[in-house]
């Protein structure tokens, strides 16, 4: 009976000792990590359609264009554009009709009643004034074009008196070999007001440099988005990272998911070959209790980190505000406190 005694204290007693060897060794390979206050940025990844107001400018005769106005140039409804003209024209009407233009175009802008070179009683040294002074402009700028427009608007200016004559002149002539090229020929007159701008056909209008893009999200983590907040754009597809954006509209799909138009403040034509376009937006920031995505787990449907102290080790719950491929916040005040020391294998 004695032998039996002692058998079951062995038994016992090994099993308890190795019960403390597991747990010591168990505890010595525990990886932990402490809880930090931080901060997180709040991303959505969507696919955005892109739109713009603008109206683009066609012609039902094939041909080489000859433009009246600069791209980039503002104009008004009802202005002539540019003029198209088929194979028969000839080259030699052709180049004169584009010397026309550009003359005709030139003139036009001395006699603005703005012009900086509008001659009064001071004459040529007030348009040399101007002149010096704008160059200085044009050159920091480093705008070899405006340099040349306004030395020529300067050296037209020298002789305004007759400016006039000549621009009339100047379209009675372009005039008389439009009238022979009649029906062979398309002129392309705005049909609303806008910003012209030249591409590949004829052109097009923008009526606004606003490029609007609209995404469906889910709202998770958007409850404090607001109308008019800012917001960075990253064209994933296009390697265009952080455009400024403005939020404009915020409309609400169902209980999970939200529609946003977002505002670019920034004009380019980079990304604009489809109607659709991969971007990733940046909606601000997030502060928390921040700790690495690791060490979250699952219990029973609940979301919570094991908490490791000398004595124990306790699986809490934890309430997400956000996260991303390597941190999650969670809302400070909960059971899991500042510098906890939280399971991260």
């Amino acid at each position: 009976m004695k032998m039996i005694r002692r058998t079951l204290v062995f038994i016992i007693v090994g099993a308890l000792l190795s019960f403390a060897v597991y747990k010591a060794v168990t505890k010595f390979t525990i990886r932990t990590e402490s809880v930090t206050f931080g901060s997180l940025a709040i991303t959505k990844t969507a696919t955005a359609k892109i739109t713009r107001e603008e109206v683009v400018l066609s012609s039902d005769i094939s041909g080489d264009v000859f433009y009246n106005v600069l791209s980039g140039q503002r104009v008004k409804k009802g202005v002539p554009i540019a003029s198209v003209y088929d194979e028969t024209v000839s080259e030699q009407d052709i180049n004169r009709l584009k010397t026309l233009a550009e003359k005709i175009s030139l003139l036009e802008a001395v006699l603005v009643s703005n012009s900086d070179y509008k001659t009064d009683s001071l004459g040529s040294e007030r348009a040399a004034k101007e002149f010096q002074k704008n160059i200085i402009w044009k050159t920091l700028q480093n705008d070899i074009g405006g340099i040349s427009k306004e030395k020529n608007l300067f050296l037209t200016s020298l002789n305004s008196t007759n400016v006039k004559n000549d621009l009339q002149a100047l379209k009675n002539e372009k005039s008389s070999i439009e009238n022979k090229q009649k029906g062979h020929y398309k002129q392309i007159i705005a049909p609303c007001s806008g910003v012209f701008i030249s591409d590949n056909g004829v052109g097009k209008i923008v009526n606004n440099f606003e490029i609007l893009l609209t995404a469906q999200m889910g709202n998770n983590g958007l409850s404090n988005l607001k109308q008019g907040q800012n917001a960075k754009v990253d064209f994933i597809d296009k390697t265009l990272f952080g455009v400024a954006s403005e939020i404009k509209e915020i409309k609400r799909i169902d209980n999970e998911n939200v529609e946003i138009t977002f505002i670019l403040r920034r004009f380019t034509d980079e990304f604009l070959t489809s109607d659709t376009v991969n971007c990733r937006f940046v909606l601000g920031e997030k502060e928390g209790l921040k700790l690495p995505k690791r060490a979250l787990k699952v219990q029973n449907d609940v979301f919570g980190v094991t908490v490791i102290t000398p004595r124990s080790e306790i699986f809490r719950e934890v309430e997400i505000i956000t996260g991303d491929d390597e941190f999650i916040l969670i809302k400070d005040g909960g059971k899991v406190k500042l510098h906890d020391e939280v399971q991260v294998n």
